[in-house]
């Protein structure tokens, strides 16, 4: 296992550590005491995953009703959203393992849906007596996968970066690597292949290590502003102090159950799967496509593959994704609980930040200035933003929504509007003209994409805290299709709900409820 070091710790605030201790704990645990749900779609087969408590539910999306095809139970809970990848779904738990669970049954593997196993486990080492050098912690967010190097990457509540090997021989327990922070990752990692277009004439070679230079760089720059390296390093020891609050006040068990999960049918990991990774110019083009309608926009050029990865230590990293070793990282002055949306166009990447801030970073190797903007956003902003057609989607937790156009020089607002005062914290979904958010007083809104004017507005049973999703599904002639908003909620009674999207003789976009699914 390798390890690799970033910049300087930066000193710790007693009294500001206690503040921001506070609000982090009122913010991350549920009213209930229960997990928030964590939701993922496959729009090839109308399938929707679900994550929540203590299980992970696959239900077979229709246009009027919902069937559960499989569940996957556990002893620990699951906070973070199911990665889908070929025929298996990987999810962290608050124990700190990894589990690979079967999408589909494969007769001749004898292979049975909804089963699994977890293939990854923290290893505690006993220094003395009751000291361990590794302490079990959570996964809170998403895993990301490299299929070049057929690795998963994912980050732990209280700190550090994991990349393990998807190869079905490797040990449980097996690191490949692991990258320090000096606080909590909760987004999920960013991983980015290569992309050379037919015009790009270069010759590759390895993306150059100037994480010294910036390491000395970045140090100075905290050092110099004590507000900020205090946010950033208060931040972080909440975390590691929040394992046993939290716990406590949310019934989170942390090792209450030392019983293996290996047990259960064992989950393949096959990378010789029929259904094979697309290339990296494919997974550009694929990305590039859901974001501009111009056939003659180019992309940006991408020698190599790189790994980013933000967190809660206020800190924009970028990994080499074979090994782990830090190429470069830039201090914002903000913690950051979500994944950066990458720009293919640019090869920018845009990241909310807990200091009240959108920022655009330019992610070229030989980039002058990483930092090409700054937008000032009225409150923090928890989720991830959502790129289309040129234009920036955020929300933030005070219940404002901003659209802001992508220019050379970096934002332009296009418009702000307030839906809400209550809080939101999932990514914005934009689909026929329409921004959806969902936010924590039970309700999800439709705005328009053009003014921000609120279309229409649906409420639910609980709090919708996590990333609404979008499905297409077969109608009952089996030929028409209509598309629906999937939300997920904090009340078990509405655990998800549909509304399929319908269109007017005017054009406009109305919605009517499908269906509810309880657990």
């Amino acid at each position: 296992m390798k390890k690799s070091r970033n910049a300087i710790t930066p000193p710790r605030f007693v009294v500001v550590l206690l503040i921001v201790l506070a609000i982090f704990l009122s913010a991350c645990r549920n009213e209930a005491g229960d997990s928030w749900p964590g939701v993922a779609q496959d729009p090839d087969d109308a399938m929707v995953y679900v994550a929540n408590d203590k299980s992970v539910v696959a239900v077979r999306a229709a246009d009027d009703t919902v069937t559960v095809e499989w569940e996957y139970s556990d002893d620990e809970k699951f906070y973070a959203v199911p990665t889908i990848y070929n025929d298996m779904i990987f999810i962290g738990d608050y124990k700190g393992r990894m589990h690979a669970i079967n999408r589909y049954d494969d007769e001749d593997e004898g292979i049975v849906a909804g089963t699994g196993e977890v293939i990854y486990e923290p290893e505690e080492v006993t220094i003395i007596g009751p000291l361990k050098e590794n302490t079990e912690d959570r996964i809170i967010g998403g895993a990301a996968v490299n299929p070049d190097e057929n690795l998963l990457y994912f980050g732990y509540g209280s700190r550090d970066v994991v990349a393990i090997s998807l190869d079905p021989d490797a040990d449980v327990n097996g690191e490949e690597w692991t990258f320090e922070t000096d606080h909590g990752v909760w987004a999920t990692p960013l991983y980015v292949p290569v992309y050379l277009p037919d015009t790009f004439e270069t010759e590759i070679s390895p993306a150059p290590d100037d994480s010294a230079d910036d390491s000395e760089t970045d140090g100075a720059e905290a050092g110099d502003d004590d507000e900020n390296t205090a946010d950033a390093d208060q931040a972080g020891e909440e975390e590691n102090e929040e394992t046993t609050q939290a716990d406590d006040e949310a019934d989170v068990g942390n090792g209450e159950s030392e019983e293996s999960t290996d047990e259960a049918d064992g989950a393949s990991v096959d990378e010789t799967a029929d259904n094979e990774p697309p290339g990296d110019e494919t997974l550009a083009e694929d990305v590039a496509e859901t974001e501009t309608d111009n056939p003659a926009v180019e992309l940006a050029p991408r020698p190599n593959a790189m790994l980013y990865i933000v967190s809660l230590d206020q800190h924009f990293y970028a990994v080499d994704p074979a090994d782990g070793e830090l190429l470069w990282d830039e201090y914002l002055g903000g913690a950051m609980p979500s994944s950066p949306t990458h720009d293919p166009i640019r090869n920018w990447a845009y990241v909310g930040t807990f200091g009240s801030e959108m920022v655009a970073l330019d992610l070229a190797e030989d980039a002058d200035d990483r930092v090409v903007d700054r937008y000032e956003t009225e409150d923090w902003v928890w989720g991830s933003p959502a790129l289309v057609d040129g234009v920036l989607y955020c929300a933030d937790i005070s219940g404002y929504v901003y659209a802001l156009t992508i220019t050379d020089d970096g934002f332009e607002e296009k418009w702000k509007v307030r839906p809400t005062e209550s809080s939101i914290r999932g990514a914005p979904l934009v689909v026929d003209g329409l921004v959806l958010v969902g936010s924590q007083d039970n309700t999800v809104y439709a705005l328009s994409t053009e003014d921000g004017t609120e279309q229409w507005s649906e409420t639910t049973e609980g709090d919708v805290l996590t990333e609404l999703v979008l499905i297409s599904v077969l109608g009952e002639d089996e030929e028409s299709t209509s598309e629906l908003v999937i939300a997920g909620t904090s009340e078990s009674d509405e655990r998800l709900v549909a509304y399929e999207l319908i269109e007017s003789n005017d054009g406009k976009i109305s919605r009517s409820r499908a269906w509810a699914y309880s657990d």
